[in-house]
């Protein structure tokens, strides 16, 4: 099923790299990434996979509805390597808080959120501190299901917070970021309107890891 969405995943290659401005959208809709260049670029993996290291690059979708939810079930999935757990990082946004949308924000000392807003008001989940180091991939997912957001590391429900994130307001008149203060290598990212099972999870997990050298 190919539902609305990006599915940002560069294919496998020894020689050639991906576009330097654009992260294009494997999905049928095309919502390809504008990247605005900082001190990062594209890394290829042992495997041969491409990913993309942001210290201070970031990704804009101008995307309307195809990322937007209210009231969708939704997935949002990526691997992920942090340089730094000294801060807050931003991974993921489309809305502002106690505004509208959802943002997902990588937490100092090794924690990971999820914020979903209305005006003037947000529900968080989140993971707990420690959770995520410096230096190793981690397939990170979350899931959105009614009001449940769960997290999940290396296809393992790891959810601590858990909030009740009624419906966001509608986001759709703004862009989605990827990585906008991220510091770190992210790939194969993915946004699915709809909700993947605990064992869609792990097939997916399953199936990727060699390309990040886990084993």
């Amino acid at each position: 099923m190919i539902a609305r969405g990006i599915v940002f995943q560069p294919e496998n290659s020894i020689d050639l790299e991906p576009d330097a401005a654009t992260w294009y959208d494997q999905s049928r809709y095309k919502n390809n990434g504008v990247i605005t260049a900082g001190a990062g670029g594209w890394v290829q993996e042992p495997s041969g996979l491409w990913v993309y290291d942001f210290s201070g690059s970031v990704v804009t979708v101008t995307d309307g509805l195809d990322l937007d939810f209210t009231a969708e079930d939704m997935t949002w999935m990526w691997w992920g390597n942090q340089s730094t757990v000294a801060g807050d990082y931003m991974l993921y946004q489309k809305g502002d808080l106690n505004a509208d949308g959802i943002y997902i924000q990588y937490v100092a000392n090794g924690s990971l959120r999820v914020v979903t807003s209305q005006a003037a008001a947000f529900q968080l989940s989140d993971i707990a501190v420690g959770s995520l180091v410096v230096g190793v991939w981690y397939f990170m997912v979350v899931r959105r299901i009614g009001a449940s957001v769960r997290v999940f590391r290396d296809a393992i429900d790891i959810t601590n917070v858990v909030g009740v994130h009624i419906n966001p307001l509608t986001a759709s008149a703004k862009n989605t970021e990827l990585g906008s203060t991220l510091i770190g290598r992210a790939g194969m990212f993915k946004v699915l309107k709809y909700a993947l099972t605990a064992g869609q999870i792990l097939k997916r997990y399953e199936a990727d890891k060699w390309k990040f050298g886990v084993n």
